[in-house]
Formats: C-alpha cells, structure tokens, sequence
C-alpha cells in the first residue's frame, strides 16, 4: 500500500480542524513503523535516508554533513570522507576535520600523504604539491648555478668556494691549497718555498733556498758566518769597508796588465746611502790620464779606458755607463772587453756596451780606493768570463785565464805585508795604505 506523505496528513488534519473535529498528529512511532523504511529518518517531516551525508548521518539528526575540503559520504551512521577537493588530503584519517592537509604546500605531505620533502643538501618547501629547495642547508651553497644540483657545494672544504661562493684558495708561492673549516690552507709549496709561519694568508711567504733564518727546511738557520745559497748554509766571502774618505790598497805596477787583448774585472760592492764618490778599482799608468777603471756609485755605474793615442787625452779612450747601484746591497760589476766591445754588466744583466780600439791597451791596475762603501771578492782575468746575462757569483775557480783574485777564500789582514793576498798565486798582493777594516761581505763564495 503506497504511503500518504506527512505534509498531506497535516494539511488534511488542518483541514479538518477547521470544521471542528479533533485530530491525532502522527508520531514518529507510526511513520517509521508504518511509513518511513529502515535506512530512513523524518528530515523536515519528510522520509529521508540516512545514508544521505546531505541530512547527516545519524539516525537521530537531520543536519548536514560539512567537512572541509572534501565531498562527505556516510559510514556506520557518521559522517566520512568520500573524496578531497583537488590540491587537499586526509592525511590524519579524521573525518571530523575533513581533508583538513594542503598537499600542495606541506612539505610533509607534499603531493599525497606522508610525503615528505627531504633534499640532503637544503631545507625543502613544498610548492603546488612540488619540492623545492628552500634554503641551503648551513655550510651548503648553490654555486653553479644549475636549479637541478641543488647547493651543490661545500663551503667547508671545497678549495674553489672556500667560505663563500667563488672564493678560490690561491695561496702565494703554494703548489697546492686545500679548504678546511670554510678556511684555506696550504697543502703544498712550490718548489724552493715552504709555509714556516703557519698563516695561511701569505702562502708559501720563505724562499728556503736563500733564507738565512730557514735555509733548506723551516726553523733551520745558518750561522752568522754563512748565507743561505741553493738551500745550503754556504761560507760568507771577505770583504773590506772604509771607515773615512779615499781608503786605499795599492797593487803592484806590473804583473796582469792585458794589453790590447781580451780581458774580464769583476768585482762586488756595497754602496752606503750618501756616497758621492765613486768605489772603484783602477789600473792606471800617469792615473788619471790612462788606464781602466771599474766604477761604482750611488748615481751611475761605469767601465772606462782612458789611453791617449797622440796629444788629445780623449783620443782612444771607451767609457760604458750603466744605471745607479741599489744603496745597502751587493751588487756584482763586471767589465768585459772582447770582439771590439766593452760592455758592462751589472747584477748580471748587460747595463750598456761601446765601441774600443782593438790595439787599445789596458794597463795593470794599481790601486783600491773606496769613499766609505764596501769591497767585496775582485777578479781579474785575461779572457771574455760573460757573453750575455748571467747568474753573479762569487764561487770562483783559480783557472788558467785568472790573473788576480782576492777576498774569495782568505782574509783581509790591515796590518800584514801583505793585506790582501793573491789568491791566483801571482805576485800581486795588496798593500793597505789605510782606511779599510775587514767584515764578511753579503756573498757566498762556496765551501
């Protein structure tokens, strides 16, 4: 038998109310005894289901189901999520709160439930349900460039981005700089250098091959009496200073004049600051007339031969003028005539080179003279010793080409006959005249 709707029941008992009868209203128990199924429930006096989230689903409520971000179903008579709207989840299973994650920004749940945004280099976020990098991780960064190598490098120990993006370990003199704890330091010297200090900042800072206080290793020192040369502690040469003007020591007359052949006078000085005059050793006959000189000065340097041919003075004479000496530091001054030249060298670099008569003679050399600077070894050969730059040095073999040699093994001795010895062997030793003391020279003349 079909149902008589509840509204029609009312309007009829109205009706008939009207008229002055009395009417029983329907109760619960006869609508859903006789008129309403199992699965339903009155809603606004009518049958409704109680699967039907849009009147709950409780068989005692008629209110609907509201769950955030999601379509609601019913289960066991209580509100459920059936489905999310896009973008959300229900990721705590709690219908209550309905599909209560934003899958598109949680980087928990980042795209679906329980995915979790973990980068091992940075700190993840999640956007439109994507991980991203947020922020590098501390002592990460992105220095590439490249958004698919997420902070790629390691500030703590990357020798190319130590510290910071970019910041290379280029140590000075190092062969090789490592990256530790975001600092540089240095892994190893090139050749000849060594970190003594420990500061990373200035490298390799010791030359080992010539450093007095760490001579072929760190910390090993020579004796005042040595200098470091190629890493080994190495015998200093003799030297002589004069202590007032026009110090001399006079060489004999004879005995190693050259002619007009091929000759070499080296020797090394030290100019002290105000100096103007001249150290020089001369080799002269009627001085200043004729003869060689080697000059030396705080304003020039210079190889002169001076012999007249014929009345002039001027006439076959040679001058070679270089540049100024260094003040306080020994300097090597050579003066070479061969081929028709005579060049002058000075720290083993040619200074300046001019024209000479070849039948021009070189007289011998007689005197030492120096206005308060420093001699150091003298060398006078017979031969062409330099053809082009060169390494100076003071380790000077006695071979057949040297006349004279002096301070390269023994002594300056004021007081004896014999102040400074030939260390050739000839007869040509000097006598002092006054003026000079003795002191180790800043050169290393070898063992």
């Amino acid at each position: 038998m079909r149902r008589a709707p509840v509204s029609r029941l009312l309007i009829a008992a109205t009706a008939i109310a009207a008229l002055g009868c009395s009417v029983v209203a329907p109760d619960d128990s006869q609508l859903t005894g006789g008129r309403c199924g199992a699965l339903e429930k009155i809603c606004s006096d009518t049958c409704a289901s109680t699967l039907s989230p849009a009147v709950g689903c409780a068989a005692e409520a008629c209110a609907p189901c509201e769950l955030p971000n999601a379509v609601p179903t019913c289960e066991g008579g209580r509100c459920a999520v059936a489905t999310c709207e896009l973008g959300f989840g229900d990721c705590n299973g709690e219908a209550s709160d309905g599909c209560e994650t934003d899958l598109r920004a949680d980087p928990a749940h980042c795209g679906a439930c329980n995915q979790t945004c973990a980068l091992p280099t940075a700190e993840a976020a999640c956007q439109l349900g994507r991980c991203v990098p947020a922020s590098c991780l501390p002592g990460r960064a992105e220095c590439d460039g490249n958004e698919k190598t997420v902070c790629e490098t390691s500030l703590a120990d990357d020798p190319k981005h130590c510290g910071q993006c970019g910041a290379a370990c280029a140590l000075p003199n190092a062969a090789q700089a490592t990256c530790e704890q975001s600092a540089c330091r240095v892994a190893s010297c090139e050749p000849g250098r060594a970190d003594c200090d420990g500061a990373a900042g200035n490298g390799c800072e010791i030359e080992v091959t010539s450093s007095n206080a760490h001579c072929g290793t760190c910390s090993q020192a020579c004796a005042p009496e040595k200098l470091c040369v190629a890493a080994q502690c190495a015998p200093r040469c003799g030297a002589i200073r004069s202590i007032y003007p026009q110090a001399r020591l006079t060489l004999p007359s004879t005995g190693f004049g050259v002619g007009a052949g091929d000759f070499t006078i080296e020797m090394w000085v030290s100019v002290p600051p105000g100096l103007d005059d001249f150290t020089q050793l001369t080799m002269n006959n009627g001085y200043p007339v004729s003869g060689i000189r080697v000059l030396a000065g705080r304003h020039e340097a210079a190889c002169q031969i001076l012999n007249p041919k014929g009345a002039s003075p001027t006439l076959g004479s040679a001058h070679a003028v270089g540049p100024a000496l260094a003040l306080e530091h020994w300097s090597h001054i050579a003066c070479v005539r061969a081929d028709g030249t005579l060049s002058l060298y000075v720290d083993g670099k040619l200074a300046n080179a001019v024209p000479v008569a070849t039948d021009l003679l070189a007289l011998s050399p007689t005197a030492i003279d120096a206005n308060q600077a420093a001699i150091g070894p003298i060398r006078i050969s017979k031969t062409k010793r330099y053809a082009g730059n060169f390494t100076p040095s003071a380790a000077w073999p006695v071979d057949a080409d040297t006349l004279a040699q002096f301070l390269t093994k023994l002594p300056f001795v004021p007081t004896g006959q014999a102040a400074l010895t030939d260390e050739a062997g000839g007869d040509n030793n000097a006598a002092h005249l006054g003026g000079f003391v003795p002191e180790l020279s800043g050169v290393a003349c070898g063992g």
